[in-house]
């Protein structure tokens, strides 16, 4: 399911280096009304890019944003410290 979260473009994240990655996070966007929570999924945490893109998109328009990883790359490399 996917209300209110959108990709402004399909992007290829395999290989992609850690910066890279960064760039990507602002690829998300929100389009619909206002909703109350919002869980955003993400199945393998690498940097935290996508996460944290989606949840900055997200924020503004969810009065309760949720962030669930499924798995961890086991070359997990935070790019920044994100605070949410």
């Amino acid at each position: 399911m996917n209300d209110g979260l959108k990709m402004k473009e399909q992007l290829i994240q395999e290989g992609a280096s850690a910066e890279e990655r960064k760039r990507m996070s602002g690829n998300y966007e929100h389009e619909g009304p206002p909703l109350k929570k919002a869980l955003i999924v993400d199945d393998v945490l690498t940097t935290g890019s996508s996460l944290y893109g989606a949840f900055l998109a997200m924020k503004p328009h969810v009065r309760k944003v949720r962030l669930m990883v499924l798995a961890r790359a086991h070359n997990f490399t935070l790019v920044d410290s994100y605070v949410l």
